[in-house]
């Protein structure tokens, strides 16, 4: 198996690439405007020009019947009167001058196809640079992006943690560890994560006895999965414990003067009072719970 080469780059170097790729998105948006901006000219000329053509063409004709009265004018008149060859060579200038006006007119509407052409060529090849630096963006996107597994080493030592200060139990299951993160995104993951886990298994999970007495194996089970779901990317944690104390947590969201004794709420509205910053279930303050932090933390 051919092991891929990799180099150690700078997090600052990547984001000063990241920094240009974007420039380039918005210098090539400029251009397509401008280059918009010249079709939408090289339309008006071309309306422009017909009106020229137009003009010219009446031109031609009215210079062409003065030259057919002048030529019937001269053959009544004979060909010995000086008036008459003067009328004559002077359409003749006229019309020769006419001819090529009328000429340049045409060659102007070959230059403006040529023009579009030329335009069409330009927008054309500058698309093909916006899909490269599409894929520019992304590959160095791609650098930054790290497998959501790196963090599990971290997230199962805070789990043994808590089990050690809680004398509990408990395994984490870690599921979709090759989804892609951002670098930046997975340390901002980390204490929020964190929090999870520890609440997870000081209040969700029960003591090895009662699990036991339960029907449950001793060991609890932590499960954190990421998934990546359109654009966005999902973290669901959960846990095999008794869940929620609902009736608890609406006693003490009423005791604390959070909601009102006759308030009518679902299950899923007291279940979120957890969010609310200092809001606690536990009786005494350890290191794992009962400090009034955490999951409002994690909401935030």
């Amino acid at each position: 198996v051919e092991i891929a080469r990799a180099i150690r780059v700078a997090a600052a170097t990547i984001d000063e690439m990241l920094r240009l790729s974007s420039e380039m998105t918005i210098g090539r948006s400029h251009i397509q405007e401008r280059l918009h901006r010249a079709f939408s000219l090289t339309a008006e000329l071309r309306e422009h020009h017909g009106l020229l053509q137009g003009r010219a063409a009446d031109l031609d004709r009215l210079v062409t019947v003065q030259g057919v009265a002048a030529g019937q004018k001269h053959g009544e008149t004979g060909s010995t009167g000086i008036f008459d060859a003067l009328e004559m060579d002077r359409y003749s200038e006229l019309h020769g001058a006419v001819h090529g006006f009328v000429e340049t007119a045409a060659d102007v509407q070959t230059l403006g196809t040529r023009v579009l052409d030329a335009l069409a060529a330009i927008e054309t090849a500058v698309t093909q640079q916006g899909l490269v630096n599409v894929e520019l963006h992304e590959q160095i996107m791609r650098a930054r992006m790290v497998p959501a597994a790196s963090i599990e080493p971290r997230l199962a030592r805070t789990v043994r943690q808590a089990c050690d200060a809680t004398g509990k139990r408990a395994r984490l299951d870690f599921q979709g560890g090759d989804v892609m993160l951002d670098d930046h995104v997975v340390n901002d993951l980390i204490n929020p994560l964190s929090h999870l886990l520890r609440n997870a298994v000081g209040h969700g999970l029960e003591s090895p006895p009662d699990r036991v007495t339960l029907g449950k194996p001793e060991d609890g089970m932590l499960r954190l999965a990421f998934a990546r779901e359109g654009n966005h990317i999902v973290i669901r944690c959960e846990d095999d414990g008794a869940g929620l104390d609902l009736h608890r947590i609406h006693g003490l969201a009423v005791q604390r003067g959070l909601i009102a004794e006759n308030a009518d709420l679902g299950e899923d509205e007291i279940a979120r009072l957890i969010l609310v910053p200092g809001f606690s279930t536990s009786d005494s303050v350890s290191e794992i719970s009962g400090r009034g932090v955490g999951m409002d933390i994690v909401h935030t």
